[in-house]
C-alpha cells in the first residue's frame, strides 16, 4: 500500500508539472495579447472577411495567445517572436495603407509576414526598424511603392528581405550594405532603376539575390564573384549588357549580355539553376560544364552558340530541365548518356544538329561514331580554308622546282652528274622499240 500510495502521488506531482508547462507554452504576456488584439481588429472588417482570415484570426480568442493561428511564442519569456498573416485582408477592404506602429510593441518580434494583403502607400520602414530584433521580414505581392527607404539598414539582425512584386522604384539604397547576416534579399518584381550596386559583394553571408523583372541597367559587377556562399543570382527581365564575369552566373536570362561564356562559370559546383536564355551569347558550350554535378536546370536556349554539344553534358544525371535550343549547335546529340532523355523542345532550332526526337541523322558527319568526332573537327578545320592549303601545295611546288634547276645549272660538276644520267634513262627506254646509237639525245650542255 505504500509502494502504491508513493506511485500516485509520483504520478500526480508529473501530472501538475505537465499541466503547468502545456499552460505555459500556450499562454503570452497581456500586453503582447492586448496589441494582437489591436492587429486582429485592424485588419477584420466587421462586415467582409476573407476565408484567410477567418481561419486565422478566428482563432484569435481567450487568454492563451500563444497558441493562436499565426502566433509563436518563445518558450521561456512567453514573447510573441513569429507572426504570420499572409493572405488576411482582401483587396479594397482597408484602403491599402499599413499601420506598422501595431507591431512596434511586439519587442521581440523576430519574424513577420504579410504577403498578399493588399497594402499600397510608402513602406513604413521607418517605423518597422524599430523591431531591432527582427531577422525575417516578407511583405511581398502588396503594392507598396516608392522609394526603398535608408532606414532598412537600421534592421541590423535582418536574415531574410522580401519585398518582392510590389510597385517600389529608385535606386537600391547603400544602407543595404548594413545588413551583414542578409541570406536572401528579394526585390524582384519592382521598379528599380539604375546599376546593379557593386556594395552588395559586401553581404558575405549572402545565398539568394532576386533582382528580376526591374529596370536595371550596366553591366554586372565583377566584385560579385566574393560571394563564395551565393547559390542563386536571378537577374532576368531586365536591362543589363556588357560580358558575363568570369566569377558568377546564375539566372541571367532576357538581358543583352554579349561575349562567349566563360569556362570559369564550370567550376561553380554548388549551382543548381543557371539560366542564360534570351542574350547574344556567341561561341562554344565549354566543356567545363561538366563539372556542374549538381545543376537541375540548364538553359542556354535564344542565343548565338556555335559549334559541337560536348558529350561529356551527359555526365550531369540531376539535370531535369535543359535547353539549348534557337541557337547554331551542329553535329550530333550523344546518344549514349542523360541528354538523350530530353525532348525536341530542348534542341529545336539549330537546323545543323541531329539525333535528337524528331530529327534523326542521315549524313555522314551525323553517323560518324562519337568517338571519332574529334579527328572530323581537326579534319573540318583544312575543309574551311581550302585556299589557303592551295596557296601553300602551289608556293612549295615553285620553291622545289626552280631550286632544284638552280642548283643543277650552278653546279657544273652535278649539273654534268645529272644530265648523263638522264640521257642513260632516255637512251634506255627507247633501245627497246628503236636501235638508237647511245648519246643521241646528249643533253650535256655544249661547252
Amino acid at each position: 500500500m505504500v509502494i502504491c500510495f508513493s506511485c500516485r502521488k509520483c504520478l500526480m506531482f508529473i501530472l501538475i508539472v505537465l499541466c503547468m508547462f502545456l499552460r505555459r507554452s500556450s499562454s503570452c504576456l497581456e500586453r503582447e495579447r492586448e496589441i494582437l488584439l489591436d492587429i486582429k481588429a485592424f485588419f477584420i472588417h466587421p462586415n467582409q472577411t476573407s476565408k484567410a482570415s477567418m481561419y486565422i484570426m478566428g482563432s484569435w480568442q481567450g487568454q492563451y495567445c500563444c497558441s493562436w493561428v499565426g502566433v509563436e511564442c518563445e518558450n521561456r519569456t512567453s514573447h510573441v517572436v513569429v507572426l504570420n498573416l499572409d493572405f488576411v485582408q482582401e483587396e479594397g477592404i482597408r484602403g491599402g495603407y499599413l499601420n506598422a506602429t501595431l507591431f512596434v510593441g511586439l519587442e521581440q518580434l523576430r519574424s513577420l509576414s504579410l504577403v498578399s494583403n493588399s497594402m499600397g502607400g510608402l513602406l513604413p520602414i521607418k517605423e518597422l526598424s524599430r523591431l531591432r530584433n527582427l531577422q525575417r521580414l516578407v511583405l511581398r505581392a502588396n503594392s507598396f511603392e516608392g522609394v526603398l527607404p535608408m532606414e532598412i539598414g537600421l534592421l541590423s539582425s535582418l536574415q531574410v528581405l522580401d519585398l518582392g512584386t510590389n510597385r517600389l522604384s529608385g535606386s537600391i539604397p547603400s544602407s543595404l550594405g548594413n545588413l551583414s547576416h542578409l541570406r536572401v534579399l528579394d526585390l524582384r518584381g519592382n521598379q528599380f532603376r539604375g546599376s546593379i550596386p557593386p556594395f552588395l559583394s559586401s553581404l558575405l553571408s549572402l545565398e539568394g539575390l532576386y533582382l528580376s523583372n526591374n529596370q536595371l541597367q550596366g553591366s554586372i559587377p565583377r566584385t560579385f564573384g566574393n560571394w563564395s556562399s551565393l547559390t542563386v543570382l536571378a537577374l532576368s527581365g531586365n536591362r543589363l549588357s556588357g560580358p558575363i564575369p568570369r566569377e558568377l552566373g546564375i539566372d541571367l536570362s532576357s538581358n543583352q549580355i554579349s561575349g562567349s561564356i566563360p569556362m570559369e562559370m564550370g567550376l561553380l559546383k554548388g549551382l543548381i539553376v543557371l539560366n542564360i536564355s534570351n542574350n547574344h551569347l556567341t561561341g562554344i558550350i565549354p566543356n567545363s560544364f561538366s563539372q556542374l554535378q549538381d545543376i537541375e536546370a540548364l538553359d542556354l536556349s535564344q542565343n548565338k552558340l556555335t559549334g559541337r554539344l560536348p558529350p561529356s553534358l551527359s555526365l550531369l544525371t540531376f539535370l531535369g530541365i535543359f535547353s539549348i535550343a534557337d541557337n547554331d549547335i551542329e553535329g550530333r546529340v550523344p546518344t549514349d548518356g542523360h541528354l538523350s532523355t530530353f525532348g525536341e523542345s530542348s534542341y529545336v532550332g539549330n537546323p545543323k544538329l541531329c539525333g535528337f526526337a524528331g530529327k534523326a541523322c542521315y549524313d555522314q558527319v551525323s553517323s560518324m561514331p562519337q568517338g571519332d568526332e574529334d579527328n572530323e573537327d581537326a579534319k573540318s578545320g583544312w575543309e574551311g580554308n581550302k585556299l589557303v592549303l592551295y596557296g601553300l601545295i602551289a608556293v612549295g611546288f615553285t620553291v622545289g622546282f626552280w631550286g632544284a634547276l638552280a642548283f643543277v645549272f650552278l653546279n657544273k660538276k652535278w649539273g654534268i652528274m645529272c644530265f648523263e644520267a638522264m640521257d642513260e634513262v632516255i637512251h634506255h627506254l627507247l633501245w627497246k622499240c628503236y636501235p638508237i646509237p647511245k648519246g643521241t639525245f646528249n643533253l650535256l650542255p655544249k661547252p
